[in-house]
């Protein structure tokens, strides 16, 4: 199901049934200051939404460049970092992930 996550979650972020939030600037790990966009998705209300699970995106605030996202799945988080990203194409898509658990949520720092 990755590939199709992959794939599909840009246009999905343009769903205009899905609740974005702004929150602010965080540090991920790798020591780079991201912004933060939380996505909200409402399956009891619409029926392209499979999930209720709220997921927080890390953008560069400059150049727009995808970092990664952090999911809660119950009992802990799932961290998913952007390696590698494929720019054979006008599309960027990553192209090497790399997914942790972690035990906190995507909280802003500034």
């Amino acid at each position: 199901m990755s590939a199709l996550y992959v794939s599909g979650m840009p246009f999905k972020l343009l769903d205009e049934s899905t609740s974005l939030q702004y929150d602010g600037k965080v540090a991920l790990a790798s020591g780079v200051q991201a912004a933060v966009i939380k996505a909200t998705y409402h399956p009891g209300k619409h029926a392209n939404h499979s999930t209720q699970d709220a997921w927080c995106y890390y953008f560069d605030a400059d150049d727009g460049q995808f970092y990664g996202s952090l999911v809660h799945h119950p009992p802990t988080y799932a961290y998913i970092e952007n390696m590698e990203v494929d720019t054979t194409t006008h599309m960027q898509f990553p192209k090497h992930r790399k997914s942790y658990r972690s035990d906190s949520a995507c909280t802003s720092s500034s």
